[in-house]
């Protein structure tokens, strides 16, 4: 495969400088007309189809970090009603127990989490190609 490009679309075009840059010229005009020209359904990146993306990081990102968040805010309040009625006022006191309630809730929600993870990931770089049109 010497004298190709195998990275770009172009990747028929032969080494030869003047016909590639000729056809990254068309290409470039051509992707230019058909990302304005699609509109939101379309296959080309769109503004919408990235505040689209962006809004479903977001959702994962906030669905992956939920177990741990709840458990340490459960732990949390559990100790402040512990401290408020026993009256101790340490405040490396309910450090240890929300470690231990993070930690847990990784143990058992961390096969969840990685499966969510990756379907995102598996999700987005299978929609690369369509993508870059």
């Amino acid at each position: 495969m010497a004298g190709r490009f195998w990275w770009a679309p172009w990747y028929a075009v032969s080494a030869d400088r003047s016909s590639a840059h000729a056809l990254q010229r068309n290409l470039v005009g051509e992707l230019r007309i058909t990302s304005c020209s699609r509109g939101q359904g379309g296959r080309a990146m769109s503004p919408a189809s990235v505040v689209e993306l962006g809004r479903q990081a977001v959702e994962v990102m906030l669905l992956v970090s939920a177990p741990m968040f709840v458990a340490a805010l459960v732990v949390g309040l559990i100790v402040s009603i512990f401290q408020a009625a026993t009256q101790i006022n340490e405040m490396t006191l309910s450090f240890i127990p929300k470690l231990i309630a993070i930690f847990v809730a990784l143990v058992l929600a961390g096969p969840w989490m990685l499966t969510v993870m990756t379907d995102f990931m598996r999700r987005l770089l299978e929609g690369i190609p369509g993508a870059i049109g």
